[in-house]
């Protein structure tokens, strides 16, 4: 299960599609891409 927007991660690969994990608030934000 992927985590969502805002959603609290360690890495790129826990994030839904289209999000990247943000290294510092490790949270998920959107990558810029469709």
């Amino acid at each position: 299960e992927c985590r969502w927007y805002l959603g609290g991660c360690k890495e790129d690969s826990e994030c839904c599609e289209h999000l990247q994990c943000h290294s510092y608030w490790e949270w998920c934000l959107w990558d810029g891409s469709f």
